[in-house]
């Protein structure tokens, strides 16, 4: 991955070490009362029996299981973890699916005391195949992420942006993480099929908005600032990350989970999934009994990078 201009993201890959170019200051670099990050040799005039890598993820526990009638058809990838200081405890929203009732997905909450156990609580919000007892918050919507806005009055303090094929990018609000009501404003026509990454960035004074858009016939990952969250979105929205020399053919990039790095002033962290495709006819060992039921006829992998703007 290379950046696409000056302030774009650099691509470090998780499989391999890799140090982002930067030239090394001929003058000493004021740091001032900010903290730094060692992301890459940004800081570094020389490096003597040392080197920068990547830290190993660690597998734990499992923190969450599909054991639930709406999540028969297991959980998604998309969700999203805070602590809620008004609530006192960590909430994770997640997505469950369940193809009972159309069109099968949702939003739901888990919540916890300390991070690591995990209850589904029945919320009362939603109705499910005619229960209301169940952890669902918002029905039909999977491709967003719920934050808490600092800026936003007591009513709607919880802002959920998602996107749908026929309401296309759309806000929800709620006065406590749970009834979530959907602005009848468009914000955007773009259908993101991914999950957005959204944050406020006091030091800027903006929030920052990070959908999957076209890129050259691949998907790729884009960037919208807004000051406020019901803010419309400009018609052309600039590519930040996608595929290119470096990367296998038709490449593309989805869920990218980018967030400021709060203990420092100016870094930025992605976690962008390139999909991988393999032609059907070399790896049809992996689609023949989909392509038997009439299913997609492209297979391929997903990774986990880490994308970096020291």
């Amino acid at each position: 991955m290379r950046n696409k201009k000056t302030a774009c993201v650099v691509m470090i890959l998780t499989c391999i070490q890799f140090m982002a170019g930067h030239a090394p200051a001929k003058e000493p670099y004021e740091l001032g009362c900010n903290k730094f990050l060692f992301l890459d040799d940004f800081l570094l005039d020389q490096i003597e029996g040392a080197r920068l890598q990547v830290n190993p993820p660690r597998f734990d526990a499992l923190v969450l299981i599909a054991d639930k009638p709406w999540e028969k058809g297991g959980i998604t990838s998309y969700g999203n973890v805070f602590w809620d200081p008004n609530a006192k405890e960590y909430r994770l929203y997640y997505v469950p699916v369940a193809w009972d009732v159309e069109p099968g997905f949702c939003l739901a909450l888990a919540t916890s005391k300390d991070g690591l156990q995990w209850e589904k609580p029945n919320l009362g919000a939603v109705e499910w195949k005619g229960s209301k007892d169940n952890n669902i918050v918002v029905w039909a919507q999977r491709e967003g992420m719920v934050m808490i806005d600092p800026n936003a009055a007591p009513d709607s303090r919880y802002s959920f942006l998602s996107s749908e094929p026929n309401l296309k990018t759309r806000l929800f609000t709620s006065p406590d993480g749970i009834h979530f009501t959907m602005l009848d404003k468009l914000i955007s026509p773009i259908h993101c099929d991914s999950q957005y990454s959204t944050f406020w960035d006091a030091d800027k004074g903006l929030y920052f908005h990070y959908p999957r858009v076209k890129h050259n016939d691949t998907r790729a990952i884009g960037v919208v600032t807004t000051k406020s969250m019901d803010e419309f979105w400009p018609d052309k929205v600039p590519v930040i990350m996608a595929g290119d020399e470096h990367d296998p053919k038709d490449v593309d990039l989805y869920t990218n989970a980018c967030q400021k790095y709060n203990l420092t002033k100016d870094t930025y962290v992605g976690f962008p999934t390139p999909y991988y495709h393999y032609n059907p006819k070399e790896r049809a060992y992996l689609n023949e009994p989909t392509l038997a039921k009439g299913g997609k006829t492209n297979d391929g992998t997903i990774e986990t990078q880490l994308a970096t703007k020291p």
